[in-house]
């Protein structure tokens, strides 16, 4: 099953998978690759693998738009830059 992004909620986590959500403990989403994934939000955990577009507030992944808060997009524009 491919993760495109994970929303944290204490104390659970809500993967969203893009075919509905699956319930994944907090401590499990603490536990994803830091290379593979990125917090984006307080609420949000994405794979960078899906990500399509970052604008000024949110990140596309597929249909699939989440909020991005300032912090964490500067955080991703540093990863992505990285990896161009």
């Amino acid at each position: 099953m491919t993760l495109p992004a994970v929303s944290p909620d204490a104390p659970i986590a809500i993967l969203a998978t893009g075919a509905g959500g699956t319930v994944l403990r907090d401590h499990l989403a603490r536990r994803l690759p830091h290379e593979d994934f990125i917090r984006i939000h307080r609420s949000y955990i994405i794979s960078l693998r899906k990500v399509d577009t970052v604008s000024r507030k949110a990140v596309l992944l597929g249909d699939t738009e989440l909020p991005c808060s300032e912090h964490y997009r500067n955080v991703l524009y540093s990863i992505i830059g990285e990896k161009l």
